[in-house]
């Protein structure tokens, strides 16, 4: 009988621990050979130029964003100044703003809790650098709508889409749809690879300023025909040659040899994930006390977000509490409101709007896991649990 619901589930066997030792054996631990072929992996799964793989979602995160800070310098456009982001997002989503000098315009959100694209173009202005969407819980957002606008507004497109990994948009993978887009390979992401994320992405230049400032903003990673690369450089000046102010955001060999055995099963995951999704989507339907996120074809299913439908702070903390005597493992959804965060005293433009929508998810919502195995029992006792405390059984 089951009577409890974990927020993820583990989903490695034999091929990740084999991978591993496998590693071990070879004792280069460092970026080599394991993180190249992943990265060749990813490109083909994505249809993408390049993928570059670091050692978290959120470095991934931090080099989009510096490298359109580098790309801005070059191009003489640093009195654009502003990115366009959604209220609900992750915390590593709006840090690289500040470390990078850019203003955050907060949007509102939608039903399907990701950036409300009918508010957008009221905030666009002539420091507008780019729009930085996220596509949340598995949910794209509207790429198609976000891309034309930014191409009419000539201002880059960046997807934060760690949450949407193998996520599709009129059969185009999220994350391509713009200047870049990233992944995370965290436990309870799509695929894992322990910690670990990439940056997609087709051009080719804005590639090479990723490599760069991935190792220390040196070159050794970047062929002959990058723009970095200068033409004549003594050979052993060129192995310290920083034409960039980098990081080292580099990923270990552990994160290319499990991500190589990842990727395979990453659309295996996405289908059993999609089938607890939809049978999610049915049970919920039980429970008129709670709104679910709208959720698309193309959905990856991170995991089922939803929010109460009569807002009560006092019932809300009641249910939270309810969860956890229960054995069932809630989360607030994302870092919630971003703007409603401490961090936020580190921006000096905002101003808060308590009437927002996300608000509302921020105040009433919460989020349940979905993993890609049968969980269908699970569902079930956590529908039932619903049932019970809204005193429908």
């Amino acid at each position: 009988m089951i009577n409890s619901y974990k927020l993820v589930a583990d989903i490695w066997d034999k091929k990740e621990r084999d991978a591993m030792l496998k590693v071990i054996k070879s004792n280069n631990f460092t970026m080599g050979n394991q993180v190249l072929e992943f990265e060749e992996k990813l490109k083909s799964v994505f249809k993408i130029k390049n993928a570059i793989v670091v050692n978290s979602g959120s470095s991934a995160n931090l080099i989009s964003i510096s490298a359109l800070r580098i790309k801005l310098f070059n191009e003489k456009q640093n009195q654009k100044n502003e990115i366009i982001l959604p209220k609900i997002a992750w915390s590593t989503t709006l840090s690289p703003l500040f470390y990078n000098g850019f203003k955050p315009i907060f949007v509102d959100v939608g039903k399907d809790f990701n950036i409300d694209c009918k508010k957008i173009k009221k905030f666009i202005t002539k420091k507008t650098a780019a729009i930085f969407t996220v596509n949340l819980l598995g949910e794209p957002s509207d790429l198609i709508f976000l891309k034309e606008i930014c191409k009419n507004n000539k201002i880059h497109l960046i997807e934060d889409n760690c949450e949407s990994m193998g996520a599709r948009l009129n059969g185009k993978f999220c994350g391509t749809f713009g200047l870049a887009g990233t992944l995370s390979f965290f436990f309870s992401h799509h695929i894992t690879t322990i910690e670990g994320g990439a940056i997609l992405s087709n051009d080719n230049d804005f590639a090479d300023i990723c490599r760069s400032l991935r190792a220390h903003g040196w070159i050794r990673e970047l062929s002959k025909k990058s723009k970095l690369m200068p033409k004549k450089i003594n050979p052993l000046k060129k192995m310290f040659y920083f034409p960039l102010p980098g990081f080292n955001l580099r990923p270990t060999e552990f994160v290319g040899a499990l991500g190589k055995v990842q990727i395979k099963k990453l659309f295996n995951f996405v289908k059993i994930r999609k089938k607890n999704l939809n049978y999610f989507k049915k049970k919920v339907e039980l429970v008129d006390d709670i709104i679910m996120q709208k959720t698309s074809e193309g959905n990856s299913s991170f995991s089922f977000g939803m929010y109460l439908k009569k807002k009560s702070d006092k019932n809300y903390k009641k249910l939270i509490l309810f969860l956890k005597k229960n054995n069932i493992e809630a989360r607030p959804i994302a870092g919630g409101n971003l703007e409603k965060q401490p961090m936020c005293k580190y921006f000096s433009n905002n101003k808060k709007n308590k009437k927002d929508y996300a608000t509302e998810i921020d105040n009433y919502g919460f989020m349940i896991g979905n993993s890609p195995i049968n969980l269908s029992k699970q569902i079930d006792y956590f529908i039932n649990r619903l049932l019970f405390f809204f005193n429908k059984i």
